[in-house]
């Protein structure tokens, strides 16, 4: 994929899914506009509170066979 996109001409970027959130483009305005000092690192996360996609949720019963994968 790197390969295709530098003899394309396009750029390849890893992102996360809420890159572009309103949230995370003010954390970004915000760092920018020197609020914060220098940030060096940083850690993010997020909670997927409507469980796996055709698998349930942490809310699914032990008693459903998904529920041990």
């Amino acid at each position: 994929m790197a390969d295709t996109a530098k003899q394309s001409g396009k750029t390849l970027m890893v992102m996360r899914n809420n890159r572009f959130t309103a949230a995370s483009q003010f954390l970004k305005q915000y760092i920018r506009e020197g609020h914060m000092g220098e940030v060096y690192t940083g850690r993010c996360g997020w909670i997927r509170r409507r469980g796996i996609p055709g698998k349930g949720g942490w809310l699914q019963p032990r008693s459903f066979p998904e529920a041990d994968r």
